[in-house]
């Protein structure tokens, strides 16, 4: 027979037998009816050198009050993506008929964690009343050893530290909504007995753990405290689980527990993530991956894909918003000056009132490039001789700083503690390291509350010096290098008249502003588009970019007298305004400042 007529009758037969089957009338599947029993891989990007491994160390079996085979704990977990998990029974008499101790949950679920490739970690949840509370052993030798009442709280968590237990205190604000520490908590953390506690239980969230962590260096974790099926309280197929993030060398029991005492976890509940700075900072940055990166001088353009199954939601001066949604990019085309604004990371948390900081160059610098240095506090009205503290992220690099708006290099002053300053100054900071490109410079205006002083002056008339230039420009700093300067002279007040052009032109007003008493006075400025005010050699107002009608305001405690006065104004496109306001002290309300008050020398 020939061989093609041959392969034809066989798959003829073959589509044949197929066909029966799936018109059976003995027996049939009901399609896409039940769940296929499948791993959700969760991506969580491997940081410092260590493996990224998601865990649960706080479950409860039918060995205790949950209602789930120890086993079939172990399967859920490796469903929703977990690496390593501890089931928690509690320590309290177990039911008479279970013909159980407190090691059987864990031998009964072994087997299905060795096949899974789970780690499982052997626990107790050492059961005790209030002021006490709960606490998880983990790498108990018995468990049942800690089932008595030979010894009371303290000699079993001293018997805990001598057999190398690791052990957390469990939902520091249950049952009665009050996470402050106890005395018997606080003796227990000195004599390290305790070395962690749970930020997160389940859904509930007590900030107060976070700086427990960061005073006594605690472990901060996130567990289910699970007792139903997964399924029941969680929307598995929606959102993760509470996670423990642990940071090891590898997924074993000894490396998980090095990494334990030595406190490299995270807690994440519900895209919160709460711990050290070190970690929340090379999470994020490990997660959001730059390409395509376009930058000059002025602005840059970029993608950011967010690598994690975190959103991240940057918050930034002026309702800045810029949010990271897991598992997908967003497209960046904004002014250089945006990227040195210090942002929270709002879905994080280092302290209990205190989320991540840090500029958006944090997340757009090379990997041999230094983090750029930053200042995270408020500079504006501050007194003098007020702690300025500076932060940089690239371990080993030294800071270098100017107050008279020059650019640092290595031989500018060494930033070494904070620094305080007497009089309103222009801070310009820079981080370099032996073998790295050094970091951009982090500027920043320091606005004290104390008296600006007056310039002694003779004015000849009033009136407003200006530069007019035309050209397309995206901030006032394009104005005198990307501008062409078309025009100049003379004004009563900030007039866009002037302009020859309909769009795509700029001006810089020149003046000396009149003081007709000393006092704290608010300035506003209102521009479409960006626009920057200098007054009495501080840069008091900036409302620079591309935008429509936008307005910011600023105090400063001003001299009766002259003061020295800059607006730098840029139209990109369509409509132009510009208004400079002020609110006389003594009176309320803001108004155009008058022709009179500006003056030419």
């Amino acid at each position: 027979m020939n061989k093609k007529i041959a392969v034809l009758i066989l798959l003829m037969l073959v589509a044949f037998g197929l066909n029966a089957q799936k018109n059976s009338k003995q027996f049939r599947w009901v399609d896409n009816f039940t769940e296929v029993s499948a791993r959700k891989e969760i991506s969580i990007p491997d940081i410092m050198g260590y493996k990224t491994l998601k865990g649960d160390f706080h479950m409860h079996s039918i060995f205790s009050d949950g209602v789930v085979l120890p086993s079939e704990r172990v399967n859920e977990a490796w469903r929703e993506g977990l690496d390593v998990i501890a089931l928690a029974d509690h320590s309290t008499p177990q039911a008479k008929y279970i013909l159980a101790d407190y090691n059987t949950a864990y031998r009964q679920a072994l087997p299905t964690a060795q096949r899974r490739g789970i780690t499982l970690i052997k626990g107790i949840e050492y059961t005790r009343n209030e002021p006490m509370g709960h606490l998880n052993i983990l790498f108990a030798n018995d468990a049942n050893s800690y089932a008595t009442d030979e010894w009371d709280e303290d000699q079993a968590l001293d018997h805990a530290k001598n057999e190398g237990a690791f052990v957390i205190y469990n939902h520091p604000g249950w049952p009665d909504k009050n996470s402050e520490l106890d005395a018997f908590h606080l003796r227990n953390i000195e004599k390290k007995n305790i070395q962690a506690v749970e930020v997160f239980n389940g859904n509930e969230f007590y900030p107060v753990a976070i700086d427990y962590c960061n005073t006594y260096g605690l472990a901060p974790f996130s567990n289910t405290d699970i007792h139903a099926p997964i399924q029941a309280s969680y929307d598995v197929a929606k959102k993760l689980r509470n996670l423990t993030l642990v940071f090891a060398t590898e997924n074993t029991e000894e490396a998980i527990k090095q990494a334990l005492f030595a406190g490299r976890t995270l807690a994440l509940c519900n895209n919160l993530l709460a711990g050290k700075k070190e970690f929340v900072s090379a999470l994020v940055k490990a997660s959001l991956v730059v390409s395509k990166l376009k930058m000059d001088e002025f602005s840059f353009s970029c993608d950011i894909t967010n690598l994690s199954d975190i959103d991240f939601v940057f918050e930034g001066p002026d309702f800045r918003r810029f949010i990271m949604p897991a598992k997908r990019t967003i497209q960046l085309n904004e002014l250089i000056a945006d990227a040195e604004m210090v942002y929270q990371v709002s879905n994080t948390y280092i302290a209990a009132d205190q989320h991540l900081e840090i500029p958006l160059f944090f997340v757009l610098n090379t990997a041999n490039e230094v983090m750029m240095p930053f200042v995270p506090q408020n500079l504006n009205n501050i007194q003098a001789q007020t702690p300025i503290t500076i932060h940089c992220l690239t371990d080993g690099a030294q800071v270098h700083y100017t107050l008279d708006g020059t650019t640092p290099d290595e031989s500018s002053p060494l930033y070494a503690s904070p620094l305080s300053v007497s009089s309103s100054a222009m801070l310009k900071i820079r981080a370099f390291k032996a073998g790295m490109q050094s970091s951009r410079v982090f500027q920043r205006q320091i606005v004290l509350s104390s008296v600006h002083q007056a310039t002694k002056l003779k004015p000849s008339r009033n009136g407003m010096k200006y530069k007019y230039y035309e050209g397309a420009l995206s901030t006032v700093a394009e104005i005198e290098t990307n501008g062409k300067l078309v025009d100049e002279g003379i004004v009563e007040f900030p007039d866009l008249s002037v302009a020859k052009a309909l769009d795509y032109f700029a001006i810089i007003y020149t003046s000396w502003l009149y003081v007709p008493a000393s006092g704290v006075y608010t300035f506003t400025l209102e521009s479409d588009d960006g626009a920057v005010l200098k007054l009495s050699n501080v840069e008091l107002l900036n409302n620079d970019g591309s935008h429509s009608l936008k307005k910011v305001s600023n105090t400063i405690h001003l001299a009766k007298g002259y003061h020295p006065l800059e607006l730098l104004y840029f139209d990109d496109y369509e409509d132009q305004q510009l208004q400079l306001s002020w609110a006389i002290p003594g009176t309320k309300n803001t108004v155009k400042i008058e022709p009179k008050y500006y003056f030419i020398p």
